[in-house]
């Protein structure tokens, strides 16, 4: 899945490559340390001529994941949270794609507030982050700031129990993606192995979401995402009028 996304950021990146200076098509992966996130960062690392940046919240997990040495700004690696905006500031500057890999596993008890506070309002924090005025000075407007998410299947049939509440905030935050005036892109993946990635032809499944349709290696995602050249044509972009609201 990482490489899919990889290679989404780096065709969002290439209209604007030459446009910037120094700066120009600087990314930055949240939940860096993460399955999905981990390989994302290492495959823009390894395959991008743009700076990759990744926010994490401990830097022992990035130096074992990641194999960063000081695991600081100096690596590109800053600390934040996606709870707490101003906390992730320094690591937006400058920055023109954010590819967001963050979320909660479903596993154990955790609270509505929790849930929401990592799948809807971190989206929008990492959104305020991202739109601060020197990113949209230096980039030449809102419009030219990317975002990709890594979503899931599943977000407008959410189920019940905690994975169903995960699926309801994840669509909370597909739509505000649809309106925030940025260039977005949401993917969302089926079931996700550990295998090692393979080459597959994905279908175009629009407008259609079908309720079942690939279990991708995570090999398979992060390697796609850092060609620059594939035809992207399993993304949604979720553009609603109204967004569901949840008592």
């Amino acid at each position: 899945m990482s490489s899919f996304i990889c290679s989404l950021v780096l065709l969002l990146l290439a209209p604007l490559a030459s446009c910037h200076g120094h700066h120009g098509g600087t990314v930055l992966v949240l939940g860096a340390t993460g399955r999905t996130g981990s390989l994302l960062y290492k495959d823009l690392k390894k395959t991008s001529r743009h700076e990759v940046r990744a926010l994490i919240r401990s830097t022992d997990k990035a130096r074992d994941i990641l194999g960063c040495d000081k695991c600081d700004e100096s690596e590109g690696i800053y600390l934040g949270d996606i709870t707490n905006v101003t906390s992730m500031i320094p690591a937006f500057e400058h920055v023109q794609t954010v590819a967001i890999a963050t979320g909660l596993s479903g596993r154990g008890s955790p609270t509505q507030e929790v849930i929401r506070s990592i799948e809807f309002d971190g989206i929008q924090n990492a959104v305020k982050a991202l739109a601060q005025e020197t990113n949209i000075q230096a980039y030449g407007g809102v419009s030219n700031l990317r975002v990709v998410l890594c979503s899931s299947r599943g977000t407008t049939t959410p189920s019940s129990g905690v994975f169903g509440d995960i699926l309801f905030y994840k669509l909370n935050a597909e739509v505000f993606l649809g309106s925030i005036g940025m260039t977005t892109s949401i993917v969302k993946p089926c079931g996700l192995s550990t295998q090692a990635g393979q080459n597959r032809t994905l279908k175009d499944r629009e407008p259609k979401i079908y309720p079942a349709l690939l279990s991708l290696p995570n090999g398979n995602g992060s390697n796609k995402m850092t060609r620059g050249s594939i035809r992207i044509t399993t993304i949604t972009i979720q553009r609603k009028a109204d967004v569901p609201c949840k008592n």
